[in-house]
């Protein structure tokens, strides 16, 4: 039996993948609960590990201290603590504790590891088997304890299952029920992601369990056969597809097809509740265990889960190098665990929501934003550009694929201006990986960490005063800025596809990276075709998609060239993927100092 998610021996010196840990700015204690690490952060709240008084483990979630003074909006969170205490279920996070009338409200839930359903399909492939109807019925079964509690989840997903060692995980019921009534639901946004909701909600009916059991049945076929059912695009292209095309049934073993398909139908009223949905898979598997030897069939999704959950491996806790000067910089990593999460939990408002007030966003309180209407892409590519430009912290990445020129170049930049100026680049390519750190304005104290990227590679800090690529690093990241204008300037035709998954396109070539770093966020989506840039031969095809958040920042440029060159051996076919992923801006960014006896007075003798 796999030890209890709970108890996982993570603390503030051994900290999961994903978890990063706390910046300056961060609470130390909750309630009985030390604070270890942050888990994720969003424009409503935080998400941080703790570790209770008697050592369990929790996902405490948080509000920003000027919502917990708002009454409408800490009532609401009152609300999402009285749904979640009231779901009883061995595929739902236990609930743990809260604290509504603390200085900072908080809501204590089990702490789950491991991969979402998305990543563990596809760093494994589609499940089959056992491991497929552990995770209908236990999906099912979750739903089951949901809508008993009179909760409607309705933002049901792969990104909001967690493979944990102990069988699925269902997060995030408690929100958008919270919300119901609220100014966020009343000002034409929509709660749910396009390609998992039923086909009413896009018809602006209101969500119902029913709705769920199509989501449920949509994540089955998604586990079983890799793909998404209503495939990806702009909301009208899939809801389109929701509405009127059946998702092809090829893959789909026989002993889920009967519940998926019926899931799947049209009619919210011939759709199986999840009661109804759960029986009949358990019976179903049960008279295989009979035919094995088994004495009596079982019924709960616990027997079927334990007997079939298998493969599900989470990584051990990694130790957290903490240095004595200034926070730790922990390289951004993609998420294993999603919890009970304000993140990307209202990303889907339409242009031009009201904030938690239900007033417009006030523009002393700094909030960023963009002005021009989502339509005019030039418009708005210049305004996210420039927010970006004056932003006090960013992360941000650069990245290649579909090269055939060898090891493509990866970058990785970080900034922060609290509490003192500090510029990280990370630049990786063939053997080598060199990093720079700079602090303060300029070149004077320059420290590099210059070092083949061999296993058991060691850190070799050292000054590099009179650097002088100091500017053209500085310029790499203002270049990728530069980029987003440009592209959208030389656009041939640009369409605005509406507000989307971010990285989720019917042309866009996925990428491992982009998808795990931006799972679960959403932003007003732009695509166009783009002239050549090739000077001899004929371009196949060359194309851009650009994600803006309703925050007014840049989220992904992804642009993709595929060409052919006729030369003296004939044709030559190669294609191009390059990403810039635009992954926070002014949300605290904690970057690391090497000790002073760490850093040397010149380049150690590396070979490099």
């Amino acid at each position: 039996m796999a030890r209890s998610p709970s108890s996982e021996p993570f603390d503030r010196d051994r900290l999961p993948p994903g978890v990063e840990p706390v910046a300056d700015t961060d609470p130390r204690t909750l309630g009985p609960y030390t604070v270890v690490g942050r888990i994720g952060a969003g424009g409503m709240g935080a998400v941080y590990a703790g570790i209770a008084e008697d050592g369990r483990r929790s996902a405490l979630k948080v509000v920003h201290p000027h919502f917990a003074l708002d009454p409408e909006f800490l009532a609401r969170f009152g609300r999402e603590i009285d749904l979640v205490s009231r779901v009883d279920a061995s595929c739902t996070p236990d609930f743990h504790g809260a604290d509504l009338s603390a200085a900072t409200p908080w809501l204590a839930t089990e702490y789950v590891p491991g991969p979402t359903l998305r990543g563990h399909v596809r760093e494994k492939g589609a499940l089959s088997g056992g491991m497929l109807m552990a995770v209908a019925v236990g999906l099912a079964e979750a739903l089951r304890a949901i809508h008993a509690a009179g909760v409607v989840h309705r933002d049901l997903k792969p990104g909001n299952v967690i493979m944990s060692p102990e069988g699925p995980k269902v997060l995030d019921f408690g929100i958008a029920r919270a919300l119901e009534g609220t100014a966020l639901t009343s000002t034409g946004g929509i709660i749910g992601t396009p390609g998992w909701m039923a086909p009413e909600q896009y018809e602006g009916t209101e969500a119902s369990p029913s709705s769920d059991m199509f989501s449920w049945a949509a994540l089955v076929y998604f586990a079983a056969t890799g793909r998404e059912p209503f495939g990806r695009g702009a909301v009208d292209v899939v809801s389109h597809r929701t509405r009127n095309e059946p998702p092809d049934p090829t893959g789909l073993p026989e002993e889920v097809l009967g519940p998926v398909r019926a899931g799947l139908g049209p009619d919210p009223a011939r759709r199986p509740t999840a009661a109804q949905a759960l029986d009949e898979l358990t019976r179903r598997w049960s008279r295989t265990q009979v035919g094995a030897g088994a004495q009596e069939p079982a019924h709960e999704a616990t027997v079927v889960i334990a007997v079939e959950w298998s493969g599900v491996e989470v990584p051990e806790p990694r130790k957290v190098r903490r240095r004595r000067r200034g926070p730790v910089l922990v390289p951004a990593a993609a998420s294993f665990l999603l919890v009970l999460a304000l993140i990307g939990s209202w990303s889907l408002l339409a242009p031009g929501s009201d904030g938690p007030d239900g007033d417009a966003a006030d523009e002393e309180e700094n909030v960023p934003a963009v002005e021009s209407a989502p339509e005019d892409a030039v418009a708005v590519a210049r305004e996210a550009v420039a927010l970006a430009r004056g932003a006090a912290s960013f992360e941000s990445a650069y990245f290649m694929s579909g090269t055939e020129m060898g090891d493509p170049p990866w970058q990785e930049f970080a900034y922060t201006e609290d509490p003192e100026p500090v510029y990280w680049q990370s630049d990786l390519g063939g053997p080598a990986l060199v990093e720079v750190i700079e602090i303060g304005e300029g070149p004077d104290d320059v420290v590099r960490n210059s070092r083949m990227r061999n296993e058991g590679a060691e850190d070799a800090f050292y000054r590099d005063p009179a650097d002088e690529a100091y500017d053209t690093r500085r310029e790499l990241w203002e270049d990728r800025l530069v980029q987003i204008t440009e592209v959208v300037d030389q656009a041939r035709e640009v369409t605005y596809g509406g507000v989307t998954e971010v990285g989720a396109a019917e042309s866009a070539v996925e990428h491992e990276t982009v998808d795990e770093r931006s799972a679960g966020s959403a932003g007003h989506h732009y695509t166009g075709s783009l002239p050549s840039s090739i000077e001899e031969g004929e371009s196949d095809e060359h194309f851009f998609h650009l994600w803006v958040g309703e925050d007014g920042y840049p989220q992904l440029l992804h642009t993709h060239e595929n060409w052919t060159v006729e030369g003296a051996q004939g044709a030559f076919e190669n294609r191009t993927n390059e990403y810039v992923l635009f992954e926070q801006f002014d949300e605290p960014v904690s970057l690391a100092l090497p000790d002073e006896a760490e850093i040397a007075d010149g380049p150690p003798n590396t070979g490099l």
